[in-house]
């Protein structure tokens, strides 16, 4: 048998055939006996129950891109298991329809849609006695599907070396109370052209006010309390500000220095941060923000500096100059202490706060990724495009008709396709080919 023309069948060129999602050469001139030996081994290994073969996230989610949250399909780079950037090999997306399961975990506001296959890092409790959790010694790998409420999922603790920022601890504070309170003005006079903060806090606007020559408080009387406005003209600030941190609340931003800055600096920019946007309760910190894209930033701000939070919404009702509309507010809680999950060395173990099963019909996604696994931001299973049913059709194949054991089999695949990660169900299924019917 000529091996490399049996490779070809993890080639892209997708067709379909009921639930099973098989690779075929994009050639007219396929061989049609290699293409019947790879139906009959997948024929072979469907009859124990592996019914879809391919596993992906639907819904075009947010998952980690580094040190950011971005969209699934706009990545670049994602988070390992281990806590450390890892490359993207390759991306996919494909129209799905069929059962999802929709997961909602207990730290985050949005759902996660996996196909029933697709696998996910779990941490299952043997007890839960006189408020101490009692887990098993380690995770494991289980489908979506298979999912329980009752069982944990892992966040990694990031590894990355941190980089010192040119900026005083003082100017970090400064840049925190901004994203919370600050705006700037643009004009055609000098005067038009700053960066303004209001507080009902005169110390703090005291403060700010010594880092900057050409700054101003003014004094703005509202019903109960004094409002003090920090006027900055200062253009050259004014544009770096729009630029790193955004302008107006629903575009704020924390900016990639931040989220790289060493943990004091981190810490300093919090601190203002929550002196602007948040209030302090017994044994937690309250943030608040108009800006979805800012409270996911602030969440991974915390998750570099090794501390989990929770987020959450409520809508408010609204009204300026006789309009009126609902808005979502959005609330970040900082717990001193860790509240509903457990801290281990590496990771954080999250309980799951809801699973759904529905129907789904639109486009799904996959990943390949370096150390396949990747962070969503809970630890999910690499989507194994080309990793794990293909190379184990090849394997099966040559097993079949080329007289090969296993390891045989499975170190010529491994030879030509070095990413092969095979699914210890397949692997099982293999190693026993007097099964096989």
């Amino acid at each position: 048998m000529d091996f490399d023309y049996v490779v070809s069948i993890s080639d892209p060129g997708l067709k379909f055939y009921g639930n099973i999602i098989f690779n075929i050469p994009d050639d007219d001139n396929a061989d049609e006996y290699l293409f019947k030996t790879a139906v009959k081994t997948v024929n072979m290994l469907m009859k124990s129950n592996m019914k879809t073969l391919v596993h992906c996230l639907g819904n075009n989610p947010l998952i980690l891109d580094g040190l950011r949250f971005r969209n699934i399909s706009d990545v670049k780079n994602t988070m390992s298991s281990k806590g450390e950037i890892d490359i993207i090999n390759r991306f996919f997306k494909r129209t799905y329809k069929g059962d999802i399961i929709k997961m909602k975990i207990k730290t985050l506001l949005d759902y996660y849609y996996f196909t029933p296959e697709h696998e996910i890092l779990v941490w299952r409790k043997t007890n839960y006695k006189h408020g101490y959790l009692y887990l098993k010694t380690k995770p494991e790998w289980v489908t979506a599907a298979n999912i329980k409420k009752t069982d944990f999922v892992v966040i990694p603790k990031i590894k990355y070396k941190w980089i010192k920022t040119d900026y005083s601890l003082d100017m970090l504070y400064f840049f925190g109370i901004y994203v919370a309170e600050g705006y700037s003005s643009h004009s055609k006079y000098p005067s038009g052209n700053r960066v303004e903060i209001g507080m009902y806090n005169k110390s703090i606007i005291d403060k700010l006010s010594s880092l900057f020559i050409n700054s101003k408080i003014y004094k703005e009387k509202r019903e109960k309390n004094i409002l003090y406005r920090l006027r900055i003209n200062d253009i050259a600030l004014r544009d770096f500000l729009e630029d790193n941190f955004g302008r107006y609340a629903r575009n704020k931003k924390i900016p990639d220095f931040i989220m790289k800055s060493t943990f004091d600096e981190k810490k300093a920019f919090l601190n203002g941060l929550l002196d602007g946007d948040g209030n302090k309760r017994v044994n937690r910190s309250i943030l608040t923000t108009s800006s979805k894209n800012m409270v996911y930033d602030a969440y991974l701000l915390l998750l570099t500096m090794n501390k989990l939070s929770y987020l959450t919404y409520r809508e408010e009702d609204k009204e300026y100059i006789g309009y009126k509309w609902r808005s979502k507010v959005y609330i970040l809680e900082i717990p001193e202490k860790p509240r509903y999950y457990k801290e281990l060395d590496n990771y954080f173990i999250v309980p799951i706060k809801e699973i759904i099963k529905e129907e789904y019909d639109g486009v799904v996604h996959n990943l390949e990724t370096g150390n396949n696994d990747y962070t969503i931001p809970f630890i999910v299973h690499n989507c194994a495009a080309g990793m794990s049913r293909s190379p184990a059709v090849c394997i099966g194949a040559l097993m079949m008709y080329s007289n090969l054991k296993y390891e045989e089999a499975y170190d010529v695949v491994k030879a030509a396709r070095g990413s092969v990660f095979i699914h210890p169900k397949f692997i099982s299924i293999l190693q026993h080919p007097r099964n096989w019917g």
